[in-house]
């Protein structure tokens, strides 16, 4: 179901080596179009990189990140990029804290097969970030009250913006903006109750909608497990995107229920399940999707599962437009598990 939500299909492989002070990886990631033409995709095979996680060096903390990437397309584009990022950190106070980060960064890019960029790009820059942030306790009788008030400034410079776009590393542009927000952590006896994160940004580069989304975070966790991620507009008015889940546990049944929606990508999903363990051996389940914004129910799943003490069996019947399908599994414990499908 999450494949056909998503533009892009990602594959990853990846190979690392933790140390004392940081790791080292190596790395390979792939992407299908799954709308359009995989020719202009460009697939990183491979990355090597090391990171250092953050040291004491008297007052400050110090950290690297490095990486060496090589990207390729159908188009025969070939870019290899090199990235150093030292950072450094710098903290005060203790109700009340200011933490101070500076950042240098050099990316250098060596391109081959290419009418839109030169053979070869430096772009080096930095960045600046000083942030706000204090904790308030309140006890009650049956629960504590925890608000973490937080207000922050970032500031790159402007910077090189004639790269190609590989990834996230590309999107290191000039920045001038304020966030500010709070959460909130409800404490009860046997943990956490639930919790509630609220943010915003006045970006000062743009004069005429410096507002950017309000970002809303919130979980429940007793008596039902919820979670809603929610981002509106202030200058349209629009919610651009609406997303919850939960599940609840009534006696031996489960329940569960999700909505995803994006305004950008024109997106309302609903999905469903429930779960029912019949004996201590038998358990059916099912789990629905369905599409609000194209073709109504996209997936229906009934299963059911049957485990012995040496073995196992499960039968599942997955519903899809114009087609179906009825898979058995039958496992052996301790030897494997034996598929039979395509009915």
């Amino acid at each position: 179901m999450q494949v056909r939500t998503r533009r892009f299909l990602e594959s990853t492989a990846e190979v690392f080596y933790p140390f004392k002070k940081g790791r080292a990886y190596l790395l390979g990631r792939a992407w299908q179009d799954l709308k359009e033409s995989a020719e202009d995709v460009m697939q990183k095979v491979p990355e090597a990189g090391i990171s250092l996680y953050p040291s004491k060096k008297g007052p400050l903390y110090l950290s690297l990140k490095t990486s060496f990437s090589n990207f390729y397309s159908k188009k025969l584009l070939r870019v290899q990029r090199f990235d150093i990022y030292p950072r450094i950190y710098h903290s005060i106070g203790d109700s009340i804290q200011l933490s101070q980060v500076i950042g240098l960064r050099e990316t250098i890019y060596s391109i081959s097969n290419s009418d839109d960029f030169p053979d070869s790009i430096s772009r080096e820059a930095f960045d600046y970030t000083i942030r706000l942030h204090t904790r308030l306790r309140k006890r009650y009788p049956a629960f504590t009250h925890i608000i973490e008030p937080e207000i922050s400034y970032r500031f790159i410079p402007p910077i090189e913006n004639d790269i190609p776009l590989l990834d996230s590393t590309e999107l290191y542009r000039r920045v001038s903006a304020v966030e500010f927000g709070f959460r909130n952590y409800l404490f009860g006896r046997n943990g956490q109750i639930a919790s509630v994160r609220l943010t915003g940004l006045y970006d000062i580069l743009a004069a005429d909608n410096p507002f950017g989304p309000i970002r809303l975070e919130a979980a429940l966790f007793h008596p039902l497990n919820f979670k809603l991620d929610t981002s509106y507009n202030p200058n349209s008015g629009d919610f651009e995107q609406i997303n919850y889940s939960a599940s609840l546990q009534a006696g031996r049944v489960g329940f569960s229920f999700g909505q995803r929606y994006s305004k950008d990508d024109d997106i309302l999903f609903y999905r469903g399940g429930i779960s029912l363990p019949v004996t201590s051996r038998l358990a059916l389940s099912s789990d629905l999707w369905y599409d609000a914004k194209g073709g109504g129910l996209e997936d229906l799943k009934l299963s059911a599962n049957y485990s012995a003490q040496c073995w196992g069996i499960n039968i599942a019947f997955n519903k899809r437009p114009d087609d179906y399908s009825i898979l058995f599994l039958v496992e052996l414990k301790g030897l494997g598990t034996i598929r039979f499908s395509g009915i």
